[in-house]
């Protein structure tokens, strides 16, 4: 899978690489155009009401515009008019794309009247300029300026922002070149985020990246919609209806599924969660209810706009306060969606300053929205990717958290078999053994008063101490098999030297041993360990190996003790032996126990190495 990091940082330099490419064409752009918006003039009539020369003839009505200036007005069309100077340029651009209907008409001085039109509800093939912007060729008239008139009317209540432009002919070329590229880098972008995070979906089986997914066709979708492409590409005959609104309530129905799904809102505030979905509910509902020009009986509609925008605001500062508010309780994955939510809303009140008439009209206020929502949407693609990374130390803390429980529970059973044996070795050692020894002493007492009188039962007499003697012996070897009293007495050193010198004895092994003066003392348990596996090679060197020599080394480092045990036998294939063949299971657990390293060196014919690494400053 490739690492968000990687995608993310490649995407981003990508943009830098282009976007100034863009923007440069943008600035060459408006070298060549002249804004002419404070030459126009504005009067709001009724829907109908005015005909061209009816508008021509009530010019004294009109009102200086004084931009910036929103010029939708609810239930009446906005005529706007102005004497241009074909002289400056070819094209007429009216910046924005949610006007409605949009036509215009130019006066020659020969009496001579031009129609044009456009918008979103005309249909994108009989448009004269084919763009996804308002634009008309501004005829040429040498003999002197064009009376022009512009009638703008919208369906909703949505704020138009008036602005108008001349461009020559190649400077509206790098214009188109300029928004080409533009939108090719933003929703290039958002497809890259899509189709990664998807991939992230189905790979890691997690609702929050499908919900992402949907959130991020919403804004790709917004994006399309508010530039004009989706008329260009989707609707050249005309789109069906308004759609904007649908998919901003559809957006905030899931930007708050994602954010309740990825902060796990649900266990953490159920009534916040489910407040919080019926907020997005509400919105989306609304908003697909303009599909079908549904109204609420009794309600201007300017109201049920408003209150439609207050509930998409409303979700994105639900965002912004839910990730607060779980950062702050502690959830690192969090930060991501703050600094995703603010830029995107720092980004859409630019945007909506530009729209509302709040704000002068200039050639990037208008792409706002689509910077801020590709910013949010790799901010969000980070965040996802961090939840991947916490989530995995999360997982890795609690591995480490099970294995120190698993640990400390070994660790504390193994003590308290320690203890066990070592209780049971000394009541052998102390009772029963004690006890054998006054049974001897007494069966001792017992044949010398059979000296003469019964050799046969002082024979028999002296065969019971043999045996009581045999027996003591292996009460003792059982008892110090058990717990090495020698340890607790002597020392390590001591008690793996006597160890193996007990095991060499009884095959007729010779031994070389070096074992270097301990500094200080070492942990119980270390020594514990070290004895119990020393002890156990040994009973694999006594039962397999068909050895001749023993040879023994303990080293005391400045954090490890190191012991190495060669036997010159007939070796082994280490690959050959399963996980508990040899005792193997027991040294390497006790030896993992306490965070060290058990080695075996073998071959066959060629004797066997094992090495035994402790650490004895993290004990």
């Amino acid at each position: 899978m490739m690492p968000a990091a990687s995608l993310l940082g490649g995407l981003l330099f990508f943009l830098a690489c282009h976007i100034p490419a863009a923007l440069s064409a943008a600035d060459s752009a408006d070298e060549g155009g002249v804004i002419v918006t404070g030459s126009f003039s504005i009067l709001h009539a009724a829907k109908g009401e005015l005909s061209p020369e009816a508008a021509w003839q009530r010019r004294a009505e009109f009102q200086p515009l004084n931009p910036p200036r929103n010029v939708n007005a609810p239930g009446k069309e906005a005529w706007l008019w102005a004497t241009l100077d074909p002289g400056r340029g070819t094209v007429l651009e009216i910046p924005g794309q949610l006007f409605n209907y949009v036509d215009v008409w130019f006066r020659m001085p020969d009496g001579e009247v031009i129609h044009d039109y456009s918008g979103v509800h005309y249909p994108y093939v009989e448009r004269s300029i084919k763009h996804t912007n308002v634009a008309f060729p501004l005829p040429a008239s040498p003999s002197g300026k064009i009376d022009t008139l512009i009638r703008m009317r919208n369906d909703t209540s949505h704020s138009m922002h008036f602005a108008a432009i001349i461009w020559t002919e190649e400077a509206w070329h790098n214009r188109l070149l300029g928004l080409r590229l533009w939108y090719g880098f933003i929703l290039g972008g958002m497809a890259v985020l899509l189709v990664y995070n998807g991939f992230l979906a189905f790979a890691l089986r997690d609702v929050s990246y499908l919900f992402y997914g949907g959130y991020l066709t919403a804004l790709a979708v917004s994006v399309l919609l508010c530039s004009g492409l989706a008329e260009e590409f989707f609707w050249p005959e005309g789109k069906p209806t308004p759609m904007i609104l649908a998919v901003s309530g559809i957006g905030s129905l899931f930007v708050v599924a994602f954010a309740n799904s990825f902060l796990r809102v649900k266990e953490r505030y159920p009534r916040t969660a489910r407040y919080s979905l019926l907020m997005g509910t509400t919105a989306a509902v609304l908003g697909v209810a303009t599909l079908y020009n549904f109204t609420v009986p009794g309600i201007p509609s300017d109201v049920t706009a408003t209150f439609f925008h207050s509930l998409v605001v409303s979700s994105s500062l639900y965002f912004i306060a839910i990730s607060v508010r779980c950062y702050l309780a502690g959830m690192q994955q969090a930060r991501f969606l703050i600094v995703s939510m603010f830029a995107l809303m720092s980004c859409m009140l630019v945007y909506w300053s530009y729209t509302y008439a709040v704000t002068p009209f200039n050639l990037y206020s208008g792409h706002f929205l689509e910077i801020g929502g590709l910013a949010e949407g790799i901010l969000l693609s980070l965040a996802l990717s961090d939840r991947i990374n916490i989530l995995t130390a999360e997982r890795r803390a609690a591995q480490q958290q099970s294995l120190e429980y698993q640990r400390f529970f070994t660790r504390g059973l193994i003590n308290a078999q320690e203890q066990e044996k070592k209780a049971l070795s000394e009541k052998m050692h102390d009772s029963v053994g004690h006890a054998m020894l006054v049974l001897i002493n007494n069966l001792k007492r017992i044949a010398e008063k059979f000296t003469d009188q019964s050799p046969e039962i002082r024979e028999k007499i002296e065969e019971q101490i043999e045996y009581s003697s045999v027996l003591m012996d292996e009460i003792r070897d059982i008892s110090h098999d058990l717990h090495p009293h020698m340890l607790t007495r002597l020392g390590l050193a001591a008690a793996l030297e006597s160890t193996i010198e007990r095991a060499a004895q009884s095959k007729d092994l010779t031994t070389d041993i070096d074992i270097e003066a301990m500094e200080g003392d070492l942990p119980d348990e270390v020594e514990i360990a070290l004895y119990r596996i020393v002890q156990e090679c040994l009973n694999n060197v006594l039962k397999y190996a068909d050895a001749t020599t023993i040879r023994f080394r303990l080293e005391q480092g400045p954090d490890t003790l190191t012991a190495i045990l060669e036997d010159d036998g007939k070796g082994f294939d280490p690959a050959t032996i399963d996980g508990d063949g040899l005792g193997f299971s027991e040294i390497v657990g006790r030896t993992s126990l306490l965070g060290g390293k058990f080695d075996v060196a073998s071959k066959p014919g060629q004797g066997t190495r094992v090495s035994i690494y402790l650490p004895i400053e993290a004990t």
